[in-house]
């Protein structure tokens, strides 16, 4: 079961962990980028993660550029420096600075979900 968070800026990444990324929607549907994620709900500093879907439905545009042996080293430690988002005209941004890369998308909107355990 889910329960929804209000926006993907008002939580903090520093310091959490990438899971799974799934780009779908390749073969004529909408096409998305759905990622999980361990994050940091309370203030900085806290040390209890929560994990979370993010889905940016319908993607226009993504990147992603990283060395593995990088994200891999970071695992436990924390693979993603922060989160920038952006509204743009009609326009979602999600911007992840990684440990060892950069994954960058914009779409029509950016939906963050806890999964609850």
């Amino acid at each position: 079961m889910t329960a929804a968070v209000p926006r993907p800026d008002e939580i903090n990444w520093h310091d959490g962990i990438l899971y799974p990324i799934s780009l779908t929607g390749l073969a004529g549907e909408q096409q998305a980028l759905d990622l999980i994620v361990d994050l940091y709900t309370d203030q900085p500093g806290a040390d209890v993660l929560e994990r979370f879907s993010c889905s940016i439905a319908p993607l226009v545009t993504f990147s992603l550029a990283g060395d593995c042996a990088g994200l891999a080293g970071h695992g436990k430690a924390g693979t993603i420096h922060y989160a920038h988002r952006l509204d743009d005209v009609g326009r979602e941004h999600l911007s992840l600075p990684l440990s060892g890369g950069t994954l960058s998308a914009s779409g029509g909107s950016i939906e963050l979900k806890r999964i609850d355990a």
